[in-house]
């Protein structure tokens, strides 16, 4: 995932009162991580910014540390760098503050390797109910909690797994197979006796409650949050537990449910949780303005709160249906948000096409209807009924629309599939066009 480091060299601004000296060395040590940064070396840059924030601390050196943490894969102390940015940030940049919390989240969710030992080895194992394989197997997992279960012999062990900001994980299953005890079925979440805690870190209050073994706590019920948009955010007081659909552990009694995603209006809800018990919560977002809730996830936005940009190319397919022939064209420009600023290059039959065109994706989804509209020049060859061979030229616009369906909607690199017809309008010869047309799109960068 790209980020755009803070290039501006804060030196005579840092801090007032220090002492000139250390402005001018923590002046050089910013320079050189900046170097360091451009040449692509992180962790000699993260030392130089590490250096000027001991020298004198300033939040653009923080942002830069916690920048290149996360481009060397240290997610868990990036997000600690992240939160204290945000905390030395002044008031007046409430954007950033409010942009570096949703980051923060979207580290914690991070995909993590998750590795299945069972025992015996080849049991089937199912993630969160769906097959991948029989264990030993180690597959990449979405952050969050999730429901590991290993299956041999008619009988089956289930465990729940807590996975975050990227890191890997591995969990032993085994299998009850003498005839001494009925099986281990994953339809009792609570048929494990959960191991007492070991670490003083799981003995954080919190409404998900967890055992370093991967069971739930006996006074636990079951959260089941299905719905609408797909991997949408699940906040259980205050706490990200994980994304849609999913079924969570969640301690007895009230809590805050609140789901939510980008370009969608969040849903919150008052649930009470029984011991023992499922509860079910169907979540239905409608499109809107998600900016004003801190718990949903970025997509690329720069610390400063602006649409993120990606840079585009691709191709497109197709024949017109009046029979001017086959259509080819290349395409690159710049992708931000639901727009698309693009350039196409190619033939249509015997005509030559540049096209300068917008495109609108109607919602912020991953299948979604798009508009586009432009600028158009083609050129041909004319031959009279003497054989004289002439050029002839023309401008008009192309218009289109279709549905596109990004393949790659978790990916900072996206690819975008859209398939519709185009009308073309030009001021020479047969002025108008009607290509059905597919298209293939790369964007680095994206932001939705």
């Amino acid at each position: 995932m790209t980020r755009s480091l803070v290039v501006a060299v804060l030196v005579l601004g840092l801090c007032p009162i220090a002492r000139a000296d250390n402005r001018e060395e923590a002046g050089k040590e910013f320079t050189a991580g900046l170097a360091a940064d451009e040449a692509k070396d992180y962790k000699n840059a993260l030392e130089h910014y590490r250096r000027a924030n001991e020298l004198i601390e300033h939040y653009s050196t923080m942002f830069n540390i916690a920048v290149d943490l996360e481009k060397l894969g240290q997610l868990r102390e990036a997000a600690d760098w992240y939160r204290t940015y945000r905390d030395n940030l002044p008031a007046s940049k409430a954007k950033e503050a409010a942009w570096a919390d949703q980051h923060v989240v979207q580290l914690q969710l991070a995909p993590s390797r998750l590795t299945v030992q069972t025992s015996p080895a080849g049991a089937r194992v199912l993630i969160d109910s769906k097959p991948v394989g029989v264990g030993p197997i180690t597959r990449a997992v979405v952050g969050g909690d999730h429901r590991a279960r290993a299956e041999m012999s008619g009988k089956s062990v289930e465990l729940q797994v807590s996975l975050e900001f990227g890191e890997p994980k591995t969990i032993r299953l085994e299998l009850p197979l003498s005839n001494d005890g009925p099986p281990m079925s994953s339809n009792d979440p609570y048929a494990q006796q959960p191991l007492q805690p070991t670490d003083p870190s799981t003995q954080r209050t919190a409404p998900v409650q967890m055992y370093p073994s991967g069971t739930a706590s006996p006074t636990a019920g079951v959260l089941e949050v299905n719905g609408f948009p797909y991997q949408a955010l699940v906040v259980v007081d205050e706490q990200v537990v994980g994304r849609v659909p999913g079924r969570f552990y969640v301690a007895a009694g009230p809590h805050t449910l609140r789901v939510s995603s980008m370009g969608y209006e969040p849903a919150q809800a008052q649930i009470q949780v029984r011991t023992r018990e499922t509860t079910s919560f169907q979540a239905k977002l409608k499109p809107g303005d998600s900016s004003a809730d801190p718990s949903v996830q970025g997509s690329g936005t720069s610390p400063q709160g602006a649409v993120g940009i990606g840079y585009m190319f691709g191709g497109s397919v197709g024949a017109e249906v009046k029979g001017a022939g086959f259509t080819g064209l290349f395409e690159f420009g710049i992708h931000g948000g639901r727009f698309d600023l693009a350039t196409r290059l190619g033939k249509m039959g015997e005509y030559l096409i540049v096209d300068a065109l917008v495109r609108f994706a109607v919602v912020p989804s991953r299948f979604t209807p798009v508009f586009m509209a432009g600028y158009s020049y083609t050129s041909h060859t004319v031959t009279d009924m003497t054989g004289l061979e002439t050029s002839e030229s023309g401008r008009g616009g192309v218009f289109g629309a279709g549905l596109r369906l990004d393949l790659t909607p978790k990916s900072s690199t996206a690819v975008f599939v859209t398939a519709g017809p185009e009308l073309r309008t030009y001021s020479i010869g047969d002025s108008v066009f009607i290509p059905l047309m597919a298209s293939l799109e790369l964007t680095y960068g994206k932001s939705q």
